[in-house]
């Protein structure tokens, strides 16, 4: 499969030849494989310093520090692991490619945003800046406080 998704990916350049039936199912099928990437990304069993094999560049002391801090106390309330829909698969030139990821259920739920990852030594990791993006909007989300509104 991830022979399909890298091939898929590369073949940007020739997307106009497939059919559109064709690219959806191919598109729809590396969903499957994109969200592990935000499910290890929000794993807090795992020092965020070490997960330089998931982002490119890796998170800096101080940000490991802060997002260890944060997936901690989300999973101590019980918010991990957060269930990712990741729609809006498109290749990219370059060996990047994007999509849409959002956390659809629940009070602290994320709206949809974009991702991009990037191919390095045949390994698709997620770009520094989209990783703290979405580690942020998660940690808004899960932070928010419900707004009681009387009826009148």
């Amino acid at each position: 499969m991830k022979i399909v998704a890298a091939a898929l990916l590369r073949c940007c350049s020739l997307h106009h030849w497939l059919s559109p039936r064709l690219l959806t199912l191919m598109t729809s099928r590396l969903s499957i494989r994109w969200s592990p990437f935000m499910s290890e990304l929000t794993d807090p069993n795992r020092p965020a310093a070490s997960k330089s094999d998931i982002v490119t560049p890796g998170f800096s002391p101080d940000e490991a520090g802060t997002v260890d801090d944060h997936l901690r106390r989300m999973n101590a309330s019980g918010m991990l692991p957060l269930p990712f829909d990741v729609t809006d698969i498109q290749p990219a030139p370059n060996n990047f490619a994007g999509a849409t990821v959002a956390v659809p259920i629940g009070y602290h739920s994320t709206p949809p945003g974009p991702i991009v990852l990037v191919e390095q030594g045949r390994h698709w990791l997620i770009t520094h800046d989209d990783a703290v993006t979405a580690l942020d909007a998660l940690w808004y989300n899960a932070n928010r406080r419900a707004v009681y509104i009387p009826h009148l």
